[in-house]
């Protein structure tokens, strides 16, 4: 089942999983999400950058914040190409990677 529609629905229930706590789920489903999506519209999509974007903030909740800083910084500069700067989705990843960038620094 490598359909889009069937990456929006992994997407749907990693994000139920995300809000039950349940991050090693969550992070396979947007995992396999992001590869669906990556396959079916390429790496440099809108799609595939929120994939990217919820496998980062997933790894940031659970205090991955090395690992989740590149994966925000590569949604935040796809995301960039497409969208207009105030876009809702743009801005709040970049909040998503400031916030992450300070913790890292630290």
């Amino acid at each position: 089942p490598e359909h889009r529609e069937v990456a929006c629905s992994m997407g749907d229930l990693a994000n139920v999983y995300c809000d039950q706590g349940r991050f090693p789920n969550a992070l396979e489903l947007y995992q396999q999400a992001h590869a669906i999506h990556a396959k079916a519209f390429g790496p440099d999509h809108v799609d595939t950058a929120g994939d990217l974007a919820s496998l980062g903030l997933v790894h940031a909740v659970q205090g991955n914040h090395k690992e989740a800083l590149p994966l925000l910084k590569d949604a935040y500069d796809i995301m960039g190409k497409s969208l207009e700067p105030g876009h809702p989705n743009l801005v709040q990843v970049k909040q998503f990677l400031d916030k992450t960038a300070e913790v890292v620094a630290a």
